[in-house]
Formats: C-alpha cells, sequence, structure tokens
C-alpha cells in the first residue's frame, strides 16, 4: 500500500485510451475513506469512468450516483475495484441491475465521516 499512497492524484488519471491504469484500480480498491478525501476519490472515480456515469446531490445533501458500465471492460474494471473497497461498497451499494447498472448512495453522515467538502 506504501507504493499507492505515495502516488499523487495525476498519476491516476486514465491511459491515452480512456482505461483505468493498475495503479488506479489498485488505489480504488484500497483506498481507505476514513483517512482520504471523498472528494478524492469521487474525482479518480469519475476521471476514469468513460462514460454512463450520472450524479445527483439532493437537497438533504444526499450523493447519488449511477453507473453505467455499457459492457466496455475499462468500467468493468472500476466496478471490480470498487466492490473489492469493503468500506465503500457496504456502505454506499444500493442494488445492480444485469447490464451493468449500478446505484450507490453516499449520506451526508458517510460523507462528515469521509472529509468531503461540497464547496469543492
Amino acid at each position: 500500500m506504501k507504493q499507492i499512497d505515495a502516488l499523487s492524484l495525476d498519476q491516476l488519471d486514465p491511459d491515452s485510451d480512456g482505461y483505468p491504469s493498475e495503479q488506479t484500480l489498485a488505489w480504488l480498491e484500497h483506498c481507505d475513506l476514513l483517512t482520504e478525501s471523498l472528494n478524492d476519490f469521487l474525482a479518480v472515480l469519475s476521471a476514469n469512468w468513460h462514460w454512463g456515469l450520472k450524479r445527483k446531490d439532493w437537497k438533504d445533501g444526499t450523493i447519488k450516483l449511477y453507473l453505467a458500465t455499457g459492457g466496455w471492460s475499462g468500467n468493468e474494471s472500476v466496478i471490480r475495484a470498487l466492490s473489492c473497497n469493503g468500506l465503500f461498497w457496504s456502505l454506499c451499494w444500493d442494488r445492480s441491475v444485469r447490464g451493468g447498472g449500478y446505484w450507490f448512495t453516499i449520506t451526508p453522515a458517510l460523507q462528515r465521516m469521509w472529509k468531503y467538502d461540497s464547496a469543492l
């Protein structure tokens, strides 16, 4: 994990074809949201999701994410990494459907716990 911790966020951008790097997938999988910023986590996720990511910010502060893989292998790799991140997946995953649709909810309580700055 030390090698992953030492990476700067700009090193977690997708490659020239839009695919997430192995380093990025490892970072998403092992990102400890109790010590890392939720803003950074969402920025890396958004930068490495090819298309089909929708975000809705509710009036109560809840963040809803919908990710559609479209069957694209890069997106499928990101979903596998997210599903291995026990903290994120167990607390935020709402549901998924055949065809690659995934819904996540990040409550205001989780945002406070995970150092989220809504002004960014």
